[in-house]
């Protein structure tokens, strides 16, 4: 329980964009899910080892899955048909929108663009080439994707 809370704790932080390190290499919290995402932001890492300060992981459907399709209607209980874990997610964005913050979607590139209004013509939009493999790297990201995270790290 208290791994569990310092967790959350400090997940809920990095998503404030509050200077929290999310990935992090902190062992209590590697054993959860971060080693999945320093791997795949393995590139940034690299070259901006501070990176984990200005970063934030927001995920569409934030849950371990083997295969992921739209949940039925009938079975959400929401106007917008979202979970309420996406509601939250899709609140974030819009908010990260308004700050002008930098935008990475790994996956799922066409159902957060239903979900959040004016994502899909944002300037400051990084889409990747392959989302069966979101790795982070210059070859990776489409278009002058990977020069926008770098202005946005190097800021």
């Amino acid at each position: 329980p208290d791994q569990r809370r310092k967790f959350l704790r400090t997940k809920a932080d990095a998503m404030l964009l509050n200077g929290i390190p999310f990935p992090t290499e902190d062992e209590d919290l590697l054993a959860i899910d971060t080693r999945y995402w320093n791997n795949l932001l393995g590139e940034v890492l690299k070259r901006w080892p501070d990176a984990p300060k200005y970063l934030t992981i927001v995920e569409y459907l934030g849950y371990h899955s083997k295969k992921y399709g739209n949940i039925p209607t009938r079975l959400v209980k929401s106007e917008s048909g979202l979970l309420p874990t996406q509601e939250f997610a899709v609140r974030l964005v819009r908010y990260l929108m308004n700050k002008s913050v930098t935008i990475v979607i790994c996956r799922s590139a066409r159902r957060w663009f239903r979900a959040v209004e004016g994502l899909e013509s944002y300037p400051n939009l990084v889409l990747l080439k392959n989302p069966r493999r979101p790795y982070l790297t210059p070859n990776n990201c489409k278009d002058d994707g990977f020069e926008k995270i770098e202005a946005a790290l190097n800021e």
